[in-house]
């Protein structure tokens, strides 16, 4: 996670060039793992990584396609989705955790 967001930061570049956000497909095992130790109470931020896991994946089909427009796109959803987020966790809180 802390990887995929520096790369947000620079996501123009990296769809410009085809790079893809680098992906853990074992993010659920890795959460899962956590929550024995911080209880299942923890919900909200298991659905902060599902949104922002999504999120990676959906960028990544767009950068594979060459669509600099569609990611464009999706950042900006994803960005207001954390501004406005009333959640107890936004996508920085997380990584936090």
């Amino acid at each position: 996670m802390e990887e995929s967001s520096k790369k947000f930061m620079n996501i123009e570049y990296y769809a410009k060039n085809g790079i893809t956000l680098p992906m853990i497909p074992q993010w659920e095992m890795y959460y899962n793992s956590l929550a024995k130790h911080i209880g299942y109470q923890g919900a909200a931020l298991y659905m902060e990584l599902v949104h922002f896991f999504e999120t990676v994946s959906k960028l990544n089909s767009a950068i594979e396609t060459r669509s600099v427009e569609d990611v464009r796109i999706i950042y900006e959803v994803f960005l207001q989705y954390e501004y406005y987020n009333c959640g107890e966790y936004n996508y920085v809180e997380t990584k936090v955790h």
